[in-house]
């Protein structure tokens, strides 16, 4: 969730607007972009998520990228073959089915457990997270109105969501 910018893709083409005061909208300027804009010339983009704090995360050919807002450096992921990204007030990545977070609370990548087989990952705007691993739902961080699935204590390894 973005209150000024967006992103979506086409047939593999990656498209964003908006606010673009961090960079965030990707065509290298800081030029609010009032209508869709291509970004690159790439056509194998599988997905993108747009954050809450000017930063934008995308995943085209396997490997992950960012850019926007200089608390969430670029990142490429390298060889973890992307799957899934989720862009709140901080970013993941499921990679080579293992899952990764960094941004503004992280103090850098870090792997969340050891598991390696999530599927799935969003991230909220303010700092809790949810995925589904082996078909269950887990999630973790701030609890502030019980938003991790239980009484309200912040999480900070994942927890399994019973769903009646």
């Amino acid at each position: 969730m973005n209150f000024g910018d967006a992103c979506g893709t086409r047939s593999g083409s990656l498209y964003c607007w908006g606010q673009n005061g961090s960079g965030q909208v990707g065509d290298g300027t800081t030029t609010d972009r009032n209508q869709p804009t291509l970004i690159g010339s790439f056509n194998d983009w599988d997905t993108v998520s747009v954050g809450s704090s000017s930063f934008v995360c995308g995943a085209r050919a396997g490997n992950g990228y960012c850019w926007g807002s200089g608390n969430y450096s670029p990142y490429a992921t390298g060889p973890l073959a992307v799957s899934a990204v989720s862009v709140g007030n901080n970013a993941c990545m499921i990679g080579g089915g293992g899952l990764y977070c960094w941004g503004a609370h992280s103090g850098g990548t870090v792997q969340i457990g050891t598991a390696t087989d999530w599927t799935a990952i969003s991230s909220a705007p303010d700092t809790h997270y949810c995925g589904i691993r082996s078909g269950a739902l887990y999630c973790w961080g701030d609890n502030s109105f019980g938003q991790v699935g239980q009484p309200l204590a912040q999480r900070l390894s994942p927890y399994v969501i019973a769903i009646p």
